[in-house]
């Protein structure tokens, strides 16, 4: 059982930018810091809660032009990976740039998870060159 919500204070925020850093950027070794980017203030922010209030996943959109969006930082929790988290954070987030009446939704995909977003309609639109030492795809949804 978990709950989505948008950080709000400063200390949501830490805890939900510490999230990101340690899921996505600690096992590469970067340093704190690294999992922010210029894009932030203007960004819709998703985090999921489990019942004792812990962070378990995290999202975040951001819209380059009026047309596109771009999902970026995603990352549930290892012990909940499978359990439907990062799809409601995804979701969420689909949701919210159909709101602001995006046609179109693309991301950046470490190739490990490539099918997690084509089970979501996304699809592989070709390779990318991504700032991590990780294989990347990038993919589009048509909203």
């Amino acid at each position: 059982m978990f709950t989505l919500t948008s950080p709000r204070t400063d200390q949501e925020f830490d805890r939900y930018y510490r999230f990101r850093w340690q899921q996505l950027r600690q096992p590469l070794q970067f340093s704190p810091g690294s999992e922010r980017d210029e894009y932030e203030a203007a960004a819709y922010h998703c985090m999921a809660l489990d019942q004792n209030h812990q962070i378990i996943g995290v999202g975040r959109i951001h819209f380059p032009d009026e047309s596109q969006a771009q999902i970026r930082y995603m990352a549930t929790a290892p012990a909940v990976q499978g359990q439907g988290v990062g799809s409601a954070i995804l979701i969420d987030l689909l949701n919210y740039a159909a709101q602001q009446n995006i046609k179109t939704c693309w991301l950046k995909s470490r190739e490990a998870v490539c099918d997690f977003y084509k089970k979501h309609g996304f699809e592989i639109t070709g390779p990318v060159e991504s700032e991590l030492p990780v294989a990347h795809v990038r993919m589009e949804k048509r909203l």
